[in-house]
């Protein structure tokens, strides 16, 4: 499944930060004319906490339940959304969204959700114009940016970054061994220009996510041709201390950044 358009962990954030704090929230249709934001139903928290938890067929029932009484709920009409799309159920996503955006249309980060549910059936041709609406409503709004870009590339529009890297052709190369049957290459002073790359990853800090493993920190995607030489070089290194290696060796291009603290590990 092609799936880098719905971060349960990332919505589910936006959510409650959007729901329960942010002044720019929808409110309700039979809200005042101040700008007071009427307390949050407890079902919100509830169905939030129960998404939190992964069990999203608790927050569709306490949404479902909601707006069988209140069917003008913003809010629980884009938690059933998030409900019906953590539970993979995109197609059916798209009503409870697309109501909530009716009454609602300036609110950005639900269009991006919209988008989000029509980016996981690949229906980029409606999930861009999405997208692009977010961001202009939001430019701040960093996650439709980044949702935007993917759904680009997948239809052969985006580009993928390309930093400049340069191998360190005196890097200190050693072989280690952790156990009995394991063992490892270490690389010191890899680069010839490490505070080029840092810095070209604080630049594009918003394009890079959670890695999808125990890997402790985030990731992106780059452009191969930007690591061939690195390529070779590993190949090379790793053939030449493992030779058993030769002609099965699996690699995967990205750029990475260790972003937890060692207590965390």
């Amino acid at each position: 499944m092609y799936s880098p358009f719905f971060v349960v962990g990332t919505l589910i954030s936006t959510c409650l930060d959007v729901l329960l704090r942010d002044d720019s929230a929808p409110e309700s249709t039979n809200h005042s004319l101040t700008r007071t934001r009427p307390t949050p139903h407890p079902s919100i928290r509830q169905a939030i906490e129960a998404l939190q938890s992964s069990k999203p067929d608790v927050a569709e029932t306490l949404c479902r339940e909601h707006l069988t009484l209140h069917p003008a709920s913003v809010e629980h009409l884009r938690l059933l959304g998030l409900a019906l799309m953590q539970q993979q159920r995109f197609g059916e996503a798209e009503t409870p969204l697309k109501i909530a955006i009716e009454m609602a249309p300036d609110f950005a980060p639900l269009v991006e959700d919209l988008g989000s549910a029509l980016a996981q059936q690949r229906k980029f041709a409606e999930a861009i114009p999405l997208f692009e609406q977010a961001v202009r409503q939001d430019p701040k709004l960093t996650s439709a940016h980044k949702k935007l870009r993917q759904a680009l590339a997948a239809v052969g529009r985006g580009e993928k970054l390309q930093p400049k890297i340069r191998i360190n052709t005196g890097a200190s190369i050693r072989q280690e061994t952790i156990s009995k049957d394991h063992h490892c290459v270490i690389v010191d002073d890899f680069l010839q220009n490490p505070h080029e790359l840092v810095e070209f990853a604080a630049h594009h800090a918003d394009e890079f996510s959670n890695a999808k493993s125990y890997y402790p920190g985030v990731f992106v995607d780059v452009n191969d041709d930007a690591m061939t030489d690195i390529y070779r070089f590993i190949r090379f290194q790793m053939t030449k201390h493992f030779p058993f290696l030769r002609g099965n060796l699996k690699l995967s291009t990205f750029l990475s950044m260790v972003t937890f603290r060692p207590d965390e590990l």
